[in-house]
This record gives C-alpha cells, structure tokens and sequence, in this order.
C-alpha cells in the first residue's frame, strides 16, 4: 500500500454504497483529506489494514502516516485498524496512547465503527476528512 497526493483540482469519486467484490474480497477507494493542509492520502482497502506511525517498512498491511507528522500529532505505531465489508468500511482504535474520533465522539478501544463520507477521522490530534467510494471494477 503506498499513500499519494491528488491533484487539488480533481473532484473525487462521487460515494457509492457498496463496495465491488475483488478475488473474494471488498475493495474500497478511502480519501483522508488532512484537515487545514493541502495533504491528501488515497488508500485502497480490501482486507484488514492498520495505519500509524512505524520504523518497519516490511510490513505491506501497515500504512506509515509519518511523512504527514503523524509523530507530532500524537499518532501510535499502530494506531487504527480500517476493514472492509461488502456495505461499508469500518475504523477500530488498536489501545493508541492519545485516541481516535469520529466527528469529535472518542471510539472504544477495540470496537468497530463504520466510516462514511464527511466525516472527521482524528488519530491522535491528526484530524482527516474521509471520502469513501467503491472502487471501479476496472482498477
């Protein structure tokens, strides 16, 4: 998984409400738009994934948030867990140290909660806007 910065004038893809089913797996385009920055992560969800912060670059199921000061904003090494459903993705906080929000409400450690488009994911005091849609059979 590799995080990529879109271009500011591209619209992104409008939200759709299921994903589309890949090798048996559900396959999901996330947006996280970090909020007063023009920084942008796309990531491609079909499993469970986890983001953070981490020294181990082997690890292909773990998105390394540090290029965006995930250490300064008080993000984990692994701080969240993202998994994809056939009708939604969901957000699990792994224990961290400083907490994850959704729209400003604290999660449960090790309680999943579903993602939509507009909300504000917080890890730590990194706040991100998500937009989620299916991803295009296509890709």
């Amino acid at each position: 998984f590799k995080t990529r910065a879109l271009q500011t004038d591209t619209a992104p893809a409008a939200p759709r409400p299921a994903g589309i089913a890949v090798d048996g797996a559900v396959a999901w385009v996330l947006i996280l738009r970090v909020v007063d920055s023009s920084q942008t992560i796309e990531l491609h969800v079909s499993h469970a994934i986890t983001l953070g912060r981490t020294l181990d670059a082997s690890d292909a199921a773990h998105i390394d948030l540090s290029s965006h000061h995930a250490a300064q904003f008080g993000v984990s090494r692994k701080h969240i867990a993202l998994r994809a459903y056939k009708n939604h993705l969901v957000v699990r906080d792994l224990n961290s140290t400083n907490g994850t929000a959704i729209n400003e409400n604290r999660l449960a450690a090790h309680v999943d909660v579903p993602l939509k488009t507009g909300d504000v994911l917080q890890i730590g005091k990194l706040r991100m806007r998500v937009i989620l849609a299916a991803k295009a059979p296509s890709e």
